[in-house]
Order: C-alpha cells, then structure tokens, then sequence
C-alpha cells in the first residue's frame, strides 16, 4: 500500500484516522505527504511524522463519526474483550494476542478482519477447547457478533467429557467506551456415571434414599426424637468458621443405609447422576476510559439452568441407634429412633431452577499496545427457586 500526493487529496481541515500495522491509531489533519511519510498534526502534541511503511490505513472522518478528542487512540485486541466475555468488535488481521489467566493460558489467533480463532486450556492443557468468533455486522456505533467455544475434557477420562457455549453479542459504542449485551446457551455432556467421577457434585440429582433433617417441607422429614431429653445431640468440630456441629442421628441414619460406602464423593449406590446439563447464559458488559492509561470494566455473567429432582416411590422403615452427649452429666446418653425414608427413585418432571450471578468489575492498566494487566474483584451471587 502506498500513499502520494498524486493519488491523494488531502483536503484542508479535514480529519483522518491514521491506523498502523502494529494497531495504533492517530487521528489528525494531514498537512502533507511526500510518498515515503506523512505529516499530520494533532491536538495536544502538534505535529508527528509517520513513515508510509507502519500505516495499514488512512481514513477520512465523517462528521459525528467520532466524538472524542484523543490524540492517539489504542486499539489492539485487548479492547476486543472485557474481564472474561467479549464485545462484537473484531481482532484485526495480525492483531494476535496471548493471555495468562488464573486457570490457564489462551491465544487468540485473527483470521480475517472479521473472524478470529483461538486455543483456551487449564494449566496442565486439559480441559482444552476452541474458541470461534465471527463478526456479522457492523455500522457506524453497533456490532453485532457470533461466538462459540467448543471443549473436551483433553487426557482426562480420555476426552469423553465434552461441552459447548454458543452466544450472540451485541455492542454499541467504539473501542474505548461501549457496552454489550450477550445471550446464548451452554451445555456439558459426561459419560455414564460408573465411568467418571469428574464434576460430581454438579451432577448429582439425590440420593436413592430420600430424607432431611431440616426442612420441615420435605415429604420425608425426620423430626427431633421426643425421647430425647437430653440438652443437645450435636457433636462440637472445629471447622474454618469456627465450632460447628452435624446431628448423630443423621449420621448413624446414614451409616445403616450405606454403611461406610456413603464416605465415597462418587458411587452410584448413594446418588442418582445425570449425563447432561443444558444452561442459558446472559451478560450485561461495559468499558470506559478513567485515565491515560487505565480503564474500568464491568464485566458479568448470568447463568440459568433447570436442575431435576427425584421423587420416591416407596418408604422405608429404618431403626437406628446414636448417642447424644449430655451436657449436664458429660457423658453420652444412648437413644433409638424409627426413621421413614424414600426409597425406589424416579427422576421427576418437575424441576427447580439454578440461577447464578456472577458480577467482575475490574480495571485494566495499559502498559503498551502489547501488554495489559488487568486487576477485578469477583463477586458471586446464587439464587436456587
């Protein structure tokens, strides 16, 4: 690419958007141009040569197209994102870029102008997965972009644990300053749960004995024994939060139902598992500059998923014997107790909803076009209907 004075009209007073190959952007009126550099002249430091061989580009500023005043404006493709979510905005050609995160590494690789590929893993590569992100429009202040990100569990369980996260983003403003509003659905696919442990907890539908000691709604609720007479049948441990305590009786409940088996975080004689997880996932983000070099962001995540139940179809009758420290004696007192219990589980129709919030706010310094940090307090919010 090559500029002249010959093939260019570089009307007086009229603005430009200077861009280079290293993705900087000057903006400023062109006083002249002799084919190998241009001189432009800029609002706070006046005039700057620039050699035709770093500009990728020169555009014309219509009126109200930018209304900013900065000299030099960076962009790069660290304005292409947030914390963790991403704006419409493309990764330019050749605007390749790497991240350290806390859970891993990732490199964004640009395709095209409009399409961008890269490579998101943990820090021993597994999980691993792909990332896709397709600009479909642009005009004037909004974009609009499609991602998608498609994973596997890597080495671990021999990749038979897989997922995908597909999104529509929509962002209105420029690099500097915008705000995006994103919507899409994820979902996780696990093997059979006799051939993997991983995520347990997150897949555990119940027990194959329905009981609770605390929630009085429950159709299997086992109230205090009335032959209990003693102060408290609480054992005292000392926990991160300081002493705490859990009722013998659910642990000798639990003990004659699954013996010592119910110590394991993952055996399909306790639990009922499920093999897949579908989740909606909104985002509300924004950035604006509050200095030189530094920016705020607000980054946040939305997820919702419908989570299943188990009703049971039969009861149980179960005696159990515990003891219940006395506290006006010391010693401990022994009690029984007859105990109805679920058994026989189905996985019901109904369902309840898992809504969690999750709420980044952080601010990104800007060390040079190819380096930024970026510091953000995590907030995490869970509502459960």
């Amino acid at each position: 690419m090559s500029f002249s004075q010959d093939d260019q009209d570089y009307s007086n007073g009229n603005q430009y958007v200077i861009s280079r190959y290293d993705g900087g952007e000057y903006i400023g009126e062109i006083i002249s141009d002799d084919g190998r550099e241009i001189l432009i002249i800029t609002q706070s430091i006046g005039k700057i040569y620039i050699r035709k061989s770093m500009i990728s580009s020169i555009k014309k500023i219509e009126n109200g197209e930018i209304t900013y005043d900065e000299d030099y404006k960076a962009t790069g493709p660290f304005t292409t994102r947030y914390y963790f979510t991403n704006n419409a905005l493309p990764i330019k050609k050749n605007e390749n870029y790497a991240m350290i995160n806390l859970f891993g590494p990732e490199i964004q690789l640009s395709v095209t102008n409009s399409t961008s590929v890269g490579i998101m893993a943990s820090w021993i590569a597994s999980p691993i997965g792909v990332v896709l992100k397709q600009q479909l429009l642009s005009k004037n202040t909004f974009h609009l972009s499609l991602g998608t990100i498609m994973g596997t569990s890597g080495y671990i369980e021999q990749g038979s644990i897989f997922g995908g996260l597909h999104w529509l983003t929509a962002t209105f403003g420029d690099r500097s300053t915008n705000i995006s509003f994103s919507g899409g659905v994820g979902y996780m696919k696990w093997p059979s749960a006799q051939n993997s442990s991983i995520m347990n907890n997150q897949r555990r539908i119940g027990e194959n004995y329905g009981y609770n000691f605390y929630d009085e709604s429950h159709p299997y609720y086992v109230p205090e024994n009335p032959y209990d007479t003693t102060t408290t049948s609480y054992n005292s441990i000392w926990g991160w939060g300081g002493y705490y305590g859990y009722d013998r009786r659910e642990q000798a409940l639990r003990e004659e139902l699954y013996a010592t088996n119910y110590y394991s975080n993952f055996n399909t004689e306790i639990f009922q598992f499920k093999d897949f997880q579908l989740a909606s996932l909104f985002s509300i983000s924004a950035i604006t500059p509050i200095g030189k070099k530094a920016s705020f962001i607000f980054d946040s995540m939305i997820i919702s998923r419908n989570k299943k139940q188990l009703s049971y179809t039969g009861v149980r009758e179960v005696d159990i014997d515990y003891t219940v420290y006395n506290t006006l004696t010391g010693l401990d007192d022994q009690y029984d107790q007859t105990i109805l219990v679920g058994t026989d589980p189905v996985i019901s129709d109904d369902t309840y909803n898992h809504t969690t919030l999750i709420f980044m706010p952080a601010v990104r310094f800007s060390k040079s076009f190819e380096k930024h940090s970026r510091y953000r307090l995590l907030v995490l919010l869970i509502f459960m209907n």
